[in-house]
């Protein structure tokens, strides 16, 4: 069964432009050389409807860092209406929130908080049924 964090992130995947990265979980970066969007599930709670689950996220953007901290800011800045709008293409998603901040105090970045709803998935195929132990044996004429 994949992750919530993981189905969000199959959902906003179709809509990242070439050259982002987008992760289902939380990080450090160790180099920030392309925008990086990360995702971080909060809370878990039954959904509206038996089957769905509803979860609080929280999806972090980041730019790479430049220079100049201002220039910093504004490459930031202009990245938020994108993912703003690639949110709000996911029909599972509602609730968008977003405020500036830092992540980890150390990169300008939009935190952006969401509902998500996400419906019970079973990626696991289903067990072969067990043969029967003593199958009967055709009668001979």
């Amino acid at each position: 069964m994949s992750t919530l964090a993981e189905q969000l992130e199959t959902m906003l995947t179709t809509y990242l432009p070439e050259g982002w990265t987008l992760i289902p979980y939380t990080t450090t970066p160790d180099v920030l050389d392309r925008p990086l969007v990360m995702i971080d599930i909060k809370t878990i709670a039954p959904g509206p409807a038996q089957g769905v689950l509803q979860a609080g996220a929280r999806v972090y953007i980041l730019k790479p860092s430049l220079d100049d901290a201002a220039r910093n800011e504004q490459t930031v800045d202009e990245a938020m209406p994108f993912v703003v709008d690639i949110l709000s293409r996911v029909q599972a998603v509602q609730g968008i929130e977003a405020s500036r901040g830092t992540f980890l105090d150390l990169f300008p970045a939009w935190d952006v908080t969401l509902t998500l709803f996400v419906p019970l998935v079973d990626d696991e195929p289903e067990p072969d049924p067990e043969p029967d132990p003593d199958p009967e044996e055709p009668e001979e004429a």
